[in-house]
C-alpha cells in the first residue's frame, strides 16, 4: 500500500522526489514526508485511498489487481504489485467513475499492447518501466476526459 501510495503523491506532484530505479530509497524518502505532514494532508491521502479501492472494486471487482484476470485466466494469480499501484493512481480520479464500462475497456485494452504488459512484469522497479505503465495510466485519462 505504500508504494502505492507513495506513486499516487509523485504522479500528483505532492511528493517531489526522482525516482531513479532505488525502490527502497524512494519509499525512505516518502516515508519521511508522510511523517512530516500535518494530519489534513493525510487525512486528504487515506481518502483519496478509499476512493481509489472503492472505485477499482465497483469497476474492475475483487480481481481487478490480478494481471492474470485480464487474460481469461482460469488459475488465479497473485496481485500484481506493479499493477496495483498503477490503478490506484488511475481509480482516484473522478471520470473513471462517470462511464465505469468504457473504463473496464480501456484497462482491458492495455494488456494487448505488449509495452503494457513489459511494464508491469519483472523486473518492474526500473524507472523506465515505472514511468511507461503510468504514461499508459495517463492516456487513459486523457482518452476518459473525451
Amino acid at each position: 500500500i505504500l508504494r502505492a501510495i507513495t506513486f499516487m503523491m509523485y504522479k500528483r506532484g505532492e511528493f517531489r522526489e526522482n525516482y531513479n530505479s532505488d525502490i527502497d530509497d524512494f519509499i525512505g524518502k516518502s516515508m519521511r514526508f508522510i511523517n512530516e505532514m500535518g494530519l489534513a494532508q493525510i487525512s486528504n491521502i487515506e481518502q483519496t485511498f478509499i476512493k481509489s479501492m472503492k472505485n477499482s472494486f465497483e469497476i474492475l471487482g475483487s480481481n481487478g489487481f490480478r494481471a492474470s484476470s485480464y487474460y481469461d485466466s482460469e488459475r488465479k494469480r497473485p496481485i500484481s504489485m506493479a499493477l496495483f499501484e498503477t490503478l490506484t493512481f488511475l481509480m482516484a480520479h473522478d471520470e473513471v467513475i462517470k462511464d465505469k464500462s468504457k473504463t473496464k475497456l480501456q484497462i482491458q485494452e492495455l494488456f494487448d499492447d505488449e509495452n503494457f504488459t513489459d511494464s508491469i512484469t519483472s523486473p518492474v522497479d526500473s524507472s523506465v518501466k515505472v514511468n511507461r505503465r503510468f504514461e499508459y495510466m495517463d492516456k487513459v485519462l486523457k482518452e476518459l476526459k473525451r
